[in-house]
């Protein structure tokens, strides 16, 4: 939220049934909404799937840009609404180079994450398109996992490896914060893995949170 109250007017957070503590912190926000859906305690990736597909859409014709991502999700630029602004006209689909976030320990300071945690590495998979104009979008239509997606939009889509940039150089980030610390990674991954719905199970859906 700190992030994002920096240069977003309104954010959305749709919350699975959390107990500790965040839903408070989300209604206490002046520029949050809170919304809540269940799914039985389990890891749902299809339910994921229903919602990044159609929430955005209430967005037309009223917002210029959403973002449409997780919380470990950051998107990064030092003036993002500049260079929104300037690209406005050009592009109504923005996939940043995305970067996977490293930290030998879990951060526990009050600064923003972007300036505590500033290690990482280039991760192809990270790099997703969830920075759009509603407007032009007649669906985003994410696939599973939501890591690519097949847009039918009114425009033309801003992706740092058609414009010549490294990952490094690239103006827009995506910087996804996962790794931090080995114990919170060990945790996650097992609560991560008991949750698994059997759909998941089934399809192969968060499959890497079963590794060993």
């Amino acid at each position: 939220i700190k992030h994002y109250e920096a240069f977003c007017e309104k954010i959305i957070i749709y919350d699975n049934e959390s107990t500790d503590g965040s839903q408070e912190l989300i209604r206490q926000h002046p520029k949050c909404e809170l919304r809540t859906y269940k799914t039985g305690n389990q890891i749902k990736d299809s339910k994921y799937l229903e919602i990044k597909n159609n929430c955005w859409q209430e967005a037309r014709k009223i917002a210029d840009y959403v973002i449409v991502g997780d919380m470990d999700e950051f998107i990064y630029h030092p003036n993002i609404l500049k260079f929104l602004k300037d690209n406005q006209r050009k592009y109504c689909l923005f996939k940043p180079a995305g970067f996977q976030m490293v930290a030998d320990r879990f951060p526990r300071e009050s600064k923003p994450l972007t300036e505590i945690v500033k290690l990482g590495t280039h991760h192809g998979g990270s790099s997703k398109p969830i920075l759009f104009d509603p407007t032009r979008m007649r669906g985003i239509n994410f696939r599973p996992g939501c890591h690519n997606a097949d847009p039918n939009m009114k425009g033309k889509k801003w992706w740092f490896r058609d414009l010549d940039y490294s990952p490094e150089a690239s103006p827009l980030k995506l910087l996804h914060y996962k790794f931090l610390g080995i114990n919170y990674v060990v945790d996650r991954y097992h609560q991560m893995s008991r949750r698994l719905s059997p759909e998941n199970r089934k399809r192969g859906w968060g499959f890497h949170y079963r590794k060993p």
